[in-house]
């Protein structure tokens, strides 16, 4: 599978609502393209969607692990985990 095509699929599976389909490539995804960061974003953010926060936070946290020296995704992944812990906390 071609990686745009891929990227396409994952989302009209998130639109029609085929969240187990989605996972599945946004993970083969991931391990097909290690070093793409977009990914591992993608999958948290739809777990945080699916209200599934602890999962989301995990995959934040290895984004702030794996990307420790790009400012933006790690900002990014601390307030997305900054939001989740607060939505929990409720």
């Amino acid at each position: 599978l071609k990686k745009k095509a891929a990227i396409f699929l994952s989302l009209c599976y998130i639109k029609t609502n085929k969240i187990d389909e989605a996972l599945r490539l946004l993970n083969m995804l991931t391990e097909r393209y290690p070093r793409e960061p977009m990914y591992l974003l993608d999958m948290a953010a739809l777990y945080a969607q699916l209200q599934e926060n602890s999962k989301a936070i995990k995959i934040y946290e290895e984004v702030i692990k794996k990307y420790p020296n790009d400012r933006v995704l790690t900002s990014l992944a601390k307030r997305q985990i900054k939001d989740l812990m607060a939505k929990v906390a409720q």
